[in-house]
């Protein structure tokens, strides 16, 4: 019979449902968002994935990989039977858990730099120069107009501060409107 394993709780408890074809391992984890252990895989959909050449009964363990809260995947473990004892069900599911993280620091980061796309892309084409700096006052990106307007190419800009590229008269002007704000 099918044995559920709640890392959570350390408990081992019988589940009341047989795999079957409808909803397999990984599907019930999916569903269910709870992990499952099953010993002996003799009822296995697939015939191959019933016992190991030499005729050694196969389990299988599927873990759910969470990120932010949410199931993100499920990841499956099988091998010969009883190869898996409750240490190792807890360091695999902490190893789920650190997988979901990083699928969601993966994700976070290819919309933070779509969104950094999309931005350049308007500054690329803005009909003005536009200068980006950092807290400390650094110019750390542009676009637009930049080299058309400042008579210099962002390069040559990238890593100054902002005073810096403006006239030698217009310098004092700029610094009293940046310490008023």
């Amino acid at each position: 019979k099918e044995r559920a394993y709640d890392v959570a709780l350390g408990a081992a408890h019988l589940a009341d449902r047989p795999i079957d074809n409808r909803t397999s391992l990984v599907g019930r984890v999916l569903q269910t968002g709870r992990p499952h252990h099953l010993a002996n895989l003799a009822r296995a959909f697939f015939p191959a994935e019933r016992a190991l050449p030499n005729g050694e009964k196969l389990g299988a363990l599927a873990l759910p990989v969470r990120g932010r809260g949410r199931n993100v995947g499920v990841l499956f473990v099988c091998g010969p039977r009883d190869l898996l004892g409750e240490g190792e069900l807890k360091l695999t599911q902490g190893l789920a858990d650190a997988l979901g993280a990083l699928i969601e620091r993966t994700r976070q980061d290819a919309a933070f730099t779509a969104e950094r796309l999309a931005l350049k892309t308007l500054m690329d084409h803005l009909p003005d120069a536009v200068l980006e700096q950092e807290s400390d006052g650094r110019i750390s990106a542009g676009g637009g107009l930049v080299e058309g307007i400042l008579g210099r190419p962002l390069g040559d800009l990238l890593g100054l501060r902002l005073a810096e590229v403006l006239v030698a008269a217009d310098r004092p002007r700029f610094e009293w409107h940046c310490a008023g704000v």
